[in-house]
């Protein structure tokens, strides 16, 4: 074996041996370290993950703080300056306006005297629309001065169609004043935003069916005679031919439909709470489904 080719076997097997020492070296002494390490990356990559949501929802969550933080600096809520009864009867005059109107009746009941504050207790009464009495509430809670409702009672107005929105009620109310040095402001905010829509659970599901004031067309009592694509001719309740456009109102509703093909109008009416649907064909009585 020439001299050349055994010095390169010894550096071969030389290299070989560092490598794998240097291997074997690394396996073991730094092997729980890398563990940990790429266990340290996986949480933190799911760190990234879960702070890149928050960051995408900045804005709006930035928009949220800044609304709510203006309502607290602007609209807290104070007690009254002192025990003055008619200061707390202007206060509910305020309230008591507009959409939240009510025939109000107000009676002063008692006063509580407690070392930092005191109450005036008030005694409500009166009627009006359901919208109007929850509007009033709502801006009673939501105003500057400290209000407690103890109790409240409602009931109809009545049972007849033009009672059907409106009700009674009765409620106590204490309104909280300073005493013993507590600082307060004076002025007493009035909030007057009220919801758009409104529920009446008291609201008759079925009522009375009101009267044909505008003495439209009754069709129950009514024949067709015609239709074109743009609505229908009829004879009325008192023989009179009258023209009725699709969508056009009726007595208690509206004409929905016509079909040629069929020779047919069909009406939508709510007697009262029941609604039905209501098939006029040419020359014939009339049909009616729920």
């Amino acid at each position: 074996m020439s001299y050349a080719l055994r010095n390169t076997l010894i550096l071969l097997a030389t290299l070989l041996l560092l490598g794998a020492g240097g291997w074997i070296f690394l396996r073991f002494s730094f092997a729980q370290e890398i563990l940990e390490q790429e266990s340290l990356i996986s949480q933190k990559e799911n760190e990234v993950s879960r702070l890149s949501a928050t960051a995408d929802n900045f804005t709006q969550v930035q928009e949220m703080t800044n609304t709510i933080r203006f309502e607290l600096e602007n609209h807290n809520k104070e007690l009254l300056p002192s025990a003055n009864v008619a200061a707390v009867y202007g206060f509910l005059d305020r309230v008591n306006r507009g959409s939240a109107y009510t025939t109000m009746n107000f009676a002063f009941r008692d006063s509580v005297r407690n070392n930092d504050h005191g109450l005036l207790q008030v005694r409500l009464d009166g009627d009006g629309t359901y919208r109007a009495l929850f509007n009033f509430l709502t801006i009673l809670e939501q105003s500057k001065p400290i209000i407690r409702v103890t109790d409240i009672r409602l009931a109809p107005e009545g049972s007849t169609r033009e009672s059907l929105n409106r009700v009674r009620y009765e409620m106590n109310v204490d309104f909280y004043y300073a005493r013993g040095g507590t600082q307060t402001d004076p002025e007493m905010l009035v909030r007057t935003s009220v919801p758009r829509r409104l529920y009446n659970p008291f609201y008759a599901l079925v009522h009375e069916v009101p009267p044909n004031e505008d003495n439209l067309v009754n069709v129950e009592q009514s024949r067709l005679v015609g239709l074109v694509r743009s609505g229908a001719y009829i004879i009325d309740q008192a023989n009179e031919l009258r023209f009725i456009p699709l969508d056009g109102p009726v007595y208690l509703g509206s004409m929905i439909r016509v079909n040629m093909n069929e020779q047919t109008a069909e009406f939508r009416l709510n007697r009262g709470g029941i609604r039905d649907l209501v098939v006029l064909r040419i020359n014939e009585s009339i049909n009616e489904s729920e």
